[in-house]
This record gives C-alpha cells, structure tokens and sequence, in this order.
C-alpha cells in the first residue's frame, strides 16, 4: 500500500523477539485459556500465577525501555498488543484472571496508549 519499509523483525533482533514471542504465547495469550479452561483448581492458580509473573517481567523490562527489545518496535511488541488490550475487559473480568489489571501496571499502561 505505501513505500515505507519498515522491519519489524530485524536480523539483529530476531532471537530477542522470537524469544518474547514464545514466552508471551506460553505464559500469557494462550496461557488465559488454559486458566478459563482448568479443569481443576490447582492447574488455574498454577497457570495465574504464570500470567502475573509474565506480566511483572514485561513491567520491570517497560521500566528501562520503550518497547520489549530496546528502543524499536518489533514483532514482539506488535504480538503482544492484542493480549494486553483486551486484559481488562476479558481477561480479567471474564476469565477470573483477576490478581491485578492492566491499568494497574504503570509501565504497561503507558506502552499500550
């Protein structure tokens, strides 16, 4: 559509951001699922838990930077947009993953606005 060329998975990026798109996938888009979907209550408090400590990293990490590797958005971020967005109004709510909110996390918060 346009003539921009922008790289949003950079050769010299590429391990990082297919190292925060495993991790984002396992512990935090798929893992709400498996937290809606537990079939007892351990396997929801095990896999909450994880969602809360996936998104404490990403907090601390979005304290030092802009965006997930450094001062460039990338796939990563682009990824892991939706997931956000959608936290406190499903996730959260609906889904009973329900320790904190987005608009809880200061660093958060401000990256996805």
């Amino acid at each position: 559509f346009t003539d921009v060329k922008t790289d949003f998975y950079p050769e010299d990026l590429r391990t990082q951001i297919d190292q925060w798109n495993d991790e984002e996938h396992k512990n935090l888009s798929s893992a709400v699922y498996r937290a809606y979907f537990a079939p007892e209550r351990k396997f929801y408090e095990v896999t909450v838990t994880n969602i809360f400590n996936e998104l404490d990293k990403i907090e601390k990490v979005l304290s030092n930077q802009r965006y997930l590797t450094g001062n460039k958005l990338t796939e990563a971020d682009l990824r892991l947009f939706p997931t956000l967005v959608r936290f406190d109004a499903v996730y959260f709510l609906l889904f009973a993953c329900s320790k904190k909110r987005i608009k809880d996390y200061y660093n958060i918060s401000n990256y996805i606005r």
